[in-house]
C-alpha cells in the first residue's frame, strides 16, 4: 500500500495510506486526507490509482498545485511520478516508497552543510540538480512562510536559502511588482561578502523582460552568447551568469527572484531554474497576501 507523506506545513510529519481507487485531498474534514492549511482548498485535489500507477489532478484550486516545481493544469489528470514533491498552499506532500527514502535522507542531514569546498571545486560548471536539493529549499521556504514574520524578514530569509543551495552565486535579489502597473514596489537584495557592490544589485532590463514575457531567463556565460540573445546591460555591467524567475499568482506577476554572477561564469546551470521554480508559486502566494506597499511598509490587501 502507497503512503502520502507530509512534509511541511500544519500537517508536518503525518502519513496516510491512500486507500482505494481516489483519494481526495483538501482542508475539509471530508476529504480522506485532510491538510490544516489556510491556503489548501477545501477540495484541492484528488490521487487516482489505475494499475501501478498513480495520477493527480487540481480539482480547480484557489491558489493551485505544484508538483516538482511546475504548476498543474487544474481538471486534468497528470501522471505522479513517486518521490516528487508536491506543493499545495504552503504545504509539501510527497507520495511513494521513492518519496520515503528520500524523506529519510533528507530529514537525517537536514542540519548538514550542502556543499563542501571540495563539492564546489569538483564542479566547474555548476552542480547538478537533486530531488534532495528541492526538498531542502522547498522545506526551508515553507517553513518560513509558515512563521508569523514580517513580509520582508520572511523575503530575506527566502534568499538567504537560496544563497546557501547556490553556493556559487555572488548576487541575489527579490524584486516585488505592482501587478497593475509593472512598477517596483520594494526589493530585498543581497551581496555575498568578498563582491563588490554596485548601485544596482540586480539588472533592470532582466527583470523587465522576466515581467513582460512571464518567463524565466536564465544565461549561463554571458561571454559565450550571442549579442541578440542578451540584454544590453548584462555585459555592460559585468555580469558573468544570470538566472530570474517570475513570481505569478493568479495570472498576475507579483515580482522576481534574481541571482547572478558577477566574478565568474556558471554561477548555476540552467537545470537550476527548477530549483528556483519550485518555490516560485508559495512566495509569491505569500507576497499577494501580504498586501500593497503603502509607503511605511507592508499592509494587508
Amino acid at each position: 500500500m502507497t503512503s502520502l507523506y507530509i512534509l511541511n506545513g500544519p500537517c508536518t510529519g503525518q502519513i496516510f495510506e491512500l486507500q482505494g481507487e481516489t483519494v481526495y485531498i483538501g482542508r475539509s474534514a471530508e476529504s480522506d486526507v485532510q491538510v490544516r492549511d489556510e491556503f489548501v482548498s477545501r477540495k484541492h485535489l484528488k490521487i487516482c490509482r489505475r494499475g501501478e500507477k498513480y495520477y493527480i489532478e487540481d480539482l480547480k484550486s484557489k491558489n493551485g498545485t505544484f508538483i516538482n516545481g511546475e504548476q498543474i493544469n487544474p481538471g486534468i489528470d497528470t501522471e505522479l511520478p513517486e518521490g516528487l514533491p508536491i506543493v499545495i498552499g504552503m504545504s509539501v506532500i510527497c507520495v511513494g516508497e521513492g518519496c520515503s527514502e528520500h524523506v529519510t535522507a533528507f530529514l537525517d542531514s537536514i542540519d548538514d552543510a550542502w556543499f563542501s569546498k571540495e563539492d564546489e571545486a569538483a564542479t566547474s560548471e555548476g552542480r547538478p540538480l537533486t530531488t534532495k536539493r528541492n526538498m531542502e529549499l522547498l522545506y526551508r521556504v515553507t517553513d518560513t512562510l509558515s512563521q508569523s514574520l514580517d513580509i520582508r524578514e520572511v523575503l530575506e530569509r527566502i534568499l538567504d536559502s537560496v544563497f546557501d543551495l547556490l553556493a556559487r552565486v555572488d548576487r541575489g535579489a527579490i524584486i516585488i511588482l505592482d501587478p497593475e502597473t509593472g512598477n517596483t514596489i520594494d526589493v530585498i537584495s543581497r551581496v555575498r561578502e568578498d563582491v563588490e557592490e554596485s548601485t544596482a544589485p540586480y539588472s533592470q532590463e532582466v527583470v523587465d523582460r522576466v515581467r513582460r514575457e512571464r518567463q524565466a531567463v536564465a544565461v549561463s556565460d554571458s561571454h559565450t552568447k550571442e549579442k541578440g540573445d542578451l540584454p544590453d546591460t548584462l555585459k555592460l555591467s559585468k555580469i558573468r551568469s544570470v538566472m530570474c524567475i517570475p513570481l505569478i499568482s493568479r495570472s498576475r506577476v507579483r515580482g522576481a527572484i534574481y541571482v547572478d554572477s558577477v566574478t565568474r561564469p556558471y554561477g548555476f546551470r540552467e537545470e537550476d531554474l527548477s530549483l528556483l521554480s519550485s518555490v516560485s508559486g508559495p512566495v509569491a502566494m505569500a507576497i499577494e497576501n501580504a498586501g500593497r506597499f503603502s509607503g511605511n511598509g507592508w499592509r494587508k490587501a
